[in-house]
């Protein structure tokens, strides 16, 4: 009996043992199953984001001998183009509206970010209204944000199914391309007929666009560019019909994809068109004057000389086109340059242009969002750490305090040149994004913006050191917890390699 219980006590032990074994084999398992995916991961990133970016593409001489001197955006001769600084969210749905309802034969919708929202269901509303009419209506939509906000909404599945709707996505996601996905399309414009355009910075939903009620919401710069002599046999001197060869270009690449089906709209899709068809109604009827007829000619100011100017369209690693245009134009400056940008992430290439700027122009300023201002939580940990590489740049650098982030991009170039449209001082716009630039000649429009930048610099605390600042009298600092500073130092030292997809 007790040797029974001798060899009963042991196989006890030895199963136990067995499955104390088997547990630490299966947990090991797990783990290394963890670490794998982990590894898998991390090389997708690498392979995806930081190879690729491991040299940026310098400017070749042949592209720099295409570059426009900077005397040929100027003209002593008035020119036929009118235009208009649109400087807030609600005059940019007011101006939206008014110039859609002039389409007659087509409408050109190009953005970076469009998602449902009560100002996209007012647009969208009209844009149905519009095809119906026999309005030819165009979308392209940047392929990550489209794939986002776009693949799944209902809203847009029964606008593609009009007849005379199209909407295409610009490089859509690539899994297996990872590298692709970093090119995003980051134009922002609205073209109706020969009519005129509104280019800048504003993406399409409520934190850019109208006063509807949001948690948050971002002020940005816009142009209205009215073609005084549409419709004419004069028409075709107008900078509209550029912007159109440029967005036709990238509508007609291998790089875009049709969005939707033709098919006959399914039930809810059918439900969502009569909801729109309402809202137009409504729209119209709580709004009667935004849809009447209007002269665009007392409403903007005269110009001499409107240019395109747009980085390469390929999703492919990018020269530095706009940038070194831009530099070339503020190079030529006589008294003064300012330059408007929601941040600045630079390297060294372009902080060594930025100082052969600064060391020809008397008066340079650099106007960003303070990090406590501003909202791109990514941007403002680089640029905590790179402060003093951005003032060594020689500009003036003011941080906006105004309590609400600002997202425009702009030039003032003298008392002559206003420069407005998609691109950030920052290495993504300056190489992997698509990019639009207006550079608009026109004293009248030059003065209107150079005095909302003499507005927005009085609600700016002036950079003098990496933490020495002149701060206006009367002017508040949002505050920041010690938290979100310590993530923002961590976050910019971790992302050293990525800067360039910032």
């Amino acid at each position: 009996m007790m040797l029974n219980n001798s060899l009963l006590s042991i196989q006890k032990k030895l199963v136990q043992k067995t499955q104390r074994k088997g547990c630490r084999i299966m947990l090991f398992t797990r783990t290394q199953k963890a670490l794998l995916l982990l590894f898998i991961f991390l090389l997708y990133i690498v392979i995806g984001v930081v190879v690729p970016l491991f040299r940026t593409p310098v400017l070749s001489k042949q592209t720099q001998n295409q570059l426009a001197e900077a005397s040929s955006f100027y003209s002593d001769e008035p020119g036929i183009d009118r235009a208009m600084l649109l400087e807030s969210n609600e005059s940019a749905w007011e101006e939206r509206i008014r110039l859609l309802n002039q389409a007659d034969e087509q409408i050109i919708l190009t953005t970076f970010d469009m998602r449902e929202s009560n100002s996209t269901l007012d647009l969208v509303s009209i844009l149905q209204q519009k095809a119906q009419r026999g309005v030819s209506v165009k979308i392209l939509l940047d392929g990550l944000n489209g794939w986002f906000h776009a693949e799944q909404s209902s809203l847009f599945r029964a606008l593609a199914t009009e007849p005379n709707v199209e909407i295409k996505l610009y490089n859509p996601i690539k899994v297996l391309r990872p590298w692709m996905n970093l090119y995003r399309l980051h134009d922002k414009f609205v073209i109706v007929d020969d009519v005129g355009y509104i280019i800048g910075g504003r993406n399409t939903h409520d934190y850019f666009i109208g006063s509807y009620d949001t948690d948050s919401r971002s002020l940005d710069r816009e142009v209205l560019v009215y073609n005084s002599v549409h419709d004419t046999t004069d028409s075709g001197q107008s900078s509209v019909h550029n912007l159109q060869a440029y967005f036709d270009h990238m509508w007609n690449s291998d790089y875009c994809r049709y969005y939707g089906e033709k098919d006959a709209p399914s039930d809810n899709q059918e439900q969502r068109l009569r909801e729109l068809t309402q809202h137009y109604m409504n729209l119209v009827r709580q709004n009667p004057d935004l849809f009447q007829d209007l002269d665009f000619m007392s409403r903007t100011v005269p110009t001499n000389q409107i240019t395109l100017l747009y980085n390469n369209l390929d999703p492919v690693e990018k020269e530095p086109v706009i940038f070194q245009q831009l530099v070339e134009i503020m190079k030529q400056a006589q008294e003064q340059v300012t330059f408007f940008s929601p941040y600045a992430v630079c390297n060294d290439y372009m902080l060594q242009q930025l100082r052969q700027v600064s060391a020809q122009v008397p008066d340079c300023h650099l106007v960003v969002n303070s990090v406590e201002n501003g909202d791109n939580f990514i941007a403002s940990s680089d640029y905590l750490r790179h402060k003093e590489d951005i003032l060594s740049s020689g500009f003036s650098v003011y941080e906006y305090d105004g309590g609400t982030s600002t997202h425009g991009k702009s030039l003032a170039i003298d008392d002559r040149l206003s420069i407005i449209g998609s691109y950030n001082l920052d290495l993504r716009s300056t190489y992997l994004s698509t990019e639009t630039m207006l550079v608009i000649d026109s004293p009248e429009l030059t003065a209107q913006l150079k005095h909302n930048f003499h507005l927005m610099e009085q609600q700016s605390r002036q950079l003098i050191g990496e933490e020495e600042y002149i701060v206006p009298d009367g002017l508040e600092t949002n505050s920041v917890s010690p938290l979100k500073r310590w993530a923002w130092w961590w976050t910019g030292l971790f992302l050293q390699p990525f800067r360039l997809s910032i």
